[in-house]
């Protein structure tokens, strides 16, 4: 017996009938058991993080910003699949480099000042994981800035054809870099004794 949906399913004043009449099989509210998520009662299968019945967590993923420090930010992955290659944009700052991280097993991996990409010419691809650190970004931006992906794209490989991942994205973060006293950021400039703003070619006490 199959049945759509899931939950408890019980038999209710069941009857049943021969060649000489019909008798009441006495099974009111009898609990046959739960149906899983393909409405098999008894069944295992459930609804995984990709809203698939019976899946692995491997028809989707996410990306998210992890630990930003001093211009530098870690790009998280979450995916049950074995990722073949990854593109997204960048809005809000200027990316200058892309390195690190699981992209390490790429040797395609490439940036532009808005778009970040990975791939592999040998056919390598990235173990799944949850919040694994794919790649680091250093970026430049004003601070005050929102920093947030854009048109973020995993793929995977099965049996040697690469498919597009349903990918979400985190929430965007603030950039916020400190600066110092000349207005870097990230400066080392510093105020002497005498209020003035060193960088180290010029003290203002010095006559």
């Amino acid at each position: 017996l199959t049945v759509m949906g899931d939950g408890p399913l019980t038999l209710s004043d069941l009857v049943l009938s021969d060649l000489e009449g019909a008798v009441d099989a006495g099974v009111d509210g009898l609990l046959l058991g739960n149906t899983d998520c393909n409405g098999t009662i008894g069944g295992t299968d459930e609804i995984d993080d990709c809203g698939a019945c019976g899946g692995n967590n491997d028809s989707c993923a996410s990306l998210s910003f992890g630990e930003f420090d001093n211009g530098s930010v870690q790009v998280l992955y979450t995916t049950g699949a074995n990722v073949s290659g990854f593109q997204f944009d960048i809005t809000g700052g200027t990316v200058s480099s892309a390195s690190g991280g699981a992209s390490e097993a790429f040797d395609g991996v490439q940036s532009s000042e808005t778009t970040v990409l990975g791939f592999s010419f040998s056919g390598n691809t990235i173990s799944p994981a949850e919040n694994g650190h794919l790649i680091t970004l250093d970026i430049s931006a004003v601070n005050g800035s929102e920093i947030c992906f854009g048109n973020a794209t995993l793929s995977d490989l099965v049996d040697g054809f690469s498919n597009t991942l349903a990918t979400s994205t985190g929430e965007c973060f603030v950039y916020n870099v400190p600066v110092d006293c000349a207005g870097v950021q990230g400066g080392d400039a510093f105020l002497d004794c005498n209020g003035g703003c060193f960088s180290g070619g010029y003290l203002s006490w010095v006559a």
